[in-house]
């Protein structure tokens, strides 16, 4: 057990894994079933990519190998339901108090990710897209991942 300070290391999250660590979570926020859909259809097709947000635990206690969940929930119930194994990183060490600060950000959009991708008038792009794939379907398509937004790109595209 490590004490006073905080660590990270990177870990393969199995189905089981998740199931313990959601076993011993803090009082958090609703699930929504749809984020975590979304979550476990892209583990599924592998278009899951690690990137700097860990799950996140206060201290452990003895006889644990991790402390409380404070973040990271949604992610590991998609692993759940998309039984399948994902390596993240994983955030030891935090004060339950800390929580409150987690996911405060504004979360970037559609348009934001095409913009980043360097593709110009996003926001026009994305109805655009959203519009075709209605007049396609006959009902209304919300788009809401970059993953999604290009799949029916190319839809669209000749050849």
């Amino acid at each position: 057990m490590k004490t006073g300070m905080q660590w990270m290391e990177l870990v393969k999250i199995t189905p089981e894994i998740a199931l313990k660590c959601l076993a011993n979570r803090a009082v958090n926020r609703n699930i929504s079933t749809t984020t975590v859909i979304a979550y476990a259809d892209d583990m599924r097709r592998d278009a899951w990519h690690k990137t700097n947000e860990a799950l996140a635990f206060t201290w452990s206690a003895p006889g644990q190998p991790w402390g409380q969940l404070l973040d990271g929930e949604h992610r590991l119930w998609a692993i759940v339901e998309a039984n399948v194994t994902v390596e993240m990183w994983v955030l030891h060490g935090l004060s339950v108090e800390g929580r409150t600060a987690v996911n405060k950000g504004l979360r970037r959009s559609i348009p934001n990710e095409l913009q980043m991708r360097g593709e110009q008038h996003a926001n026009n792009r994305l109805a655009f897209v959203n519009m075709c794939a209605y007049l396609i379907t006959s009902t209304p398509v919300k788009i809401n991942t970059l993953d999604a937004y290009d799949r029916w790109l190319a839809v669209f595209k000749p050849g």
